[in-house]
């Protein structure tokens, strides 16, 4: 029977790890990576053939292909190109952590991948406190941040309104609802779960990706 996640001897990701940004998508990847045998793809750095499980920059894990603006990158084929060759025993993700906020990827990637590869998909959220989330976001990404001298400053003049656009990425229960709506199921993992206990989670993670794709997690 014909892999439907080979796509022009490319392996499509069965697991998707779309957010949140700044609340430890890399992290959790770079364990994917090293020690549950998922491969990072393409980048702007290397091409295939590659699989290097410990060599990676926080940018192996992004494709970026359905927040891009790009209709190209959100092609099935274009987007194939960034994973590894076919193989039984492939696994490739795609950690993209801007696509949970942003409002056309769930449509873009559920019209890609089609009902059948979406019900074999592990769509995951790791989330950490929203504040929290946007106090690192402003000392880290300062150049999309309102102006101001310090996130004190900054929450003390814009609460309680919080009528920015930025602030918005850490409304985390409308972008879920988008996501949901396109893709069905997602597992939702707190960061401070998965900082206290990495092997637990990503035990409990590998369990619902059999679960769910029928392939197994493993170096």
């Amino acid at each position: 029977m014909a892999d439907i996640f080979c796509v022009n001897g490319h392996q499509l990701p069965q697991l998707q790890l779309i957010g949140a940004q700044k609340c430890g998508t890399t992290s959790l990847s770079v364990d994917l990576f090293h020690e549950w045998g998922f491969c990072d793809g393409t980048t702007r750095k290397k091409a295939w053939p590659a699989c290097d499980h410990f060599n990676h920059d926080a940018y192996d894990k992004e494709k970026h292909a359905f927040d891009s603006g790009n209709q190209f990158d959100a092609t099935l084929a274009a987007y194939a190109r960034r994973f590894p060759p076919c193989g039984p025993n492939m696994l490739s993700l795609d950690a993209t952590p801007d696509y949970l906020y942003a409002s056309q990827a769930p449509g873009l990637l559920a019209r890609a991948y089609g009902a059948e590869r979406l019900n074999r998909t592990l769509f995951v959220v790791l989330l950490c406190d929203p504040v929290q989330r946007q106090q690192s976001s402003f000392y880290h990404l300062r150049w999309l941040a309102p102006p101001a001298n310090s996130f004190k400053e900054l929450v003390a003049r814009e609460t309680p309104a919080f009528s920015d656009s930025w602030w918005k990425i850490a409304f985390y229960d409308e972008q879920i609802k988008r996501w949901a709506d396109a893709v069905g199921d997602i597992v939702v993992i707190p960061a401070a779960a998965f900082y206290e206990s990495s092997d637990k989670t990503l035990k409990a993670l590998a369990q619902e990706f059999e679960r769910r794709t029928g392939r197994s997690m493993t170096l």
